[in-house]
């Protein structure tokens, strides 16, 4: 502990001392309580250590891909969401602070048209461009894996849709994908609901990605998977 004159005195208060050797697996401390106010008795409230692990989450988009069927039939998006840390690795688990879940919202612009990407967080007062959302359990991006979004709801009635719904006139579209996009209050939750680190919340949000619709048609959707 650190004092207003000696190394080895403490302030009244909170006090705090780095821990030089990290590779320690026990601590050991000595507490010598002294005073020299008689009408006091000094206290050791508690004794912790904060062990600070190094890297966070990084969520980001990995890639958008239209998928076509015969005669170049329009039938939906690959959407793949990846947890790689490649600024301040190593990359940690989403759920490393805590278990729950994130969303995932998609801007849509279109027919022939184009517009800004999304500025984060979204929220309930502020859904910017927002069509479709998903909802992805932390678990599911652990420490350098991908997961495909392919579970989508409306943003407007919040009921879960085809997302090939929202692409039925011809024309050309233009969409981003934002990942852990939403909260209900930015206020308590600016990062979102996974903190990703100063480093890691820069690339949330899809650069642009444009195709092409002139019909429309179905495709069979296999069950989430883990990769």
């Amino acid at each position: 502990m650190t004092g207003p004159t000696d190394g080895h005195l403490s302030s009244t208060g909170q006090n705090s001392w780095p821990i030089a050797n990290t590779t320690a697996r026990c601590f050991q401390y000595r507490a010598r309580l002294t005073t020299a106010d008689t009408f006091a008795t000094p206290a050791l409230l508690n004794v912790s250590v904060k062990i600070i692990i190094p890297g966070s989450p990084d969520l980001s988009v990995k890639t958008i891909s239209d998928q076509r069927g015969p005669r170049n039939v329009f039938t939906g998006l690959n959407v793949i969401i990846q947890n790689v840390n490649t600024a301040a690795p190593p990359t940690l688990s989403a759920d490393v602070e805590s278990p729950g879940s994130f969303f995932v919202d998609m801007c849509i612009y279109g027919p022939n048209a184009s517009g800004a990407p999304p500025t984060l967080p979204l929220t309930p007062q502020n859904k910017q461009c927002g069509k479709l959302f998903s909802n992805i359990d932390k678990s599911a991006l652990g420490p350098n894996t991908t997961y495909p979004v392919t579970i989508w709801y409306d943003t407007g009635t919040e009921q879960r849709v085809d997302l090939i719904s929202k692409f039925q006139a011809p024309g050309t579209y233009t969409v981003y994908v934002a990942v852990d996009s939403f909260v209900e209050d930015a206020t308590a939750n600016p990062k979102g609901f996974v903190d990703e680190g100063d480093q890691g919340e820069g690339n949330n949000v899809s650069g642009p990605y444009t195709f092409d619709v002139q019909s429309i048609g179905y495709a069979v959707y296999l069950p989430h998977m883990r990769h």
